[in-house]
């Protein structure tokens, strides 16, 4: 009765590892997706920054301004809520690939 005992014991452990590696796997594969959608979108977001038309150098700060700028850094791999070891080279990084992607201001 105990070898019954213990070779169902077993069957259930390699059962649940089994399902622990697939779910693992799916997991893994469910990442990989959303890093691509991410990628795709931060794409997008910068392809119509660039079409987008000039703002004029004196535009008023307003706080959709500075939700859109935020966006933009974003989209370009800036995470605020990331790792502070990095913090000055990301966002300075992110500002460098924006002002790429940015038309110039426009005076007047």
């Amino acid at each position: 009765m105990q070898a019954r005992t213990e070779g169902a014991r077993r069957l259930n452990l390699t059962t649940a590892f089994q399902a622990l590696i697939l779910a693992a796997s799916a997991f893994a594969a469910l990442n990989v997706q959303s890093a691509h959608a991410a990628t795709r979108a931060q794409e997008q977001t910068l392809a119509a920054l660039k079409a987008s038309a000039p703002q004029p150098c004196n535009a008023p700060v307003t706080r959709a301004s500075v939700e859109r700028d935020l966006a933009n850094l974003e989209a370009a791999g800036f995470n605020p809520a990331g790792n502070d070891n990095d913090y000055p080279q990301n966002l300075q990084r992110a500002e460098r690939i924006v002002a790429a992607h940015t038309p110039a201001c426009t005076v007047g």
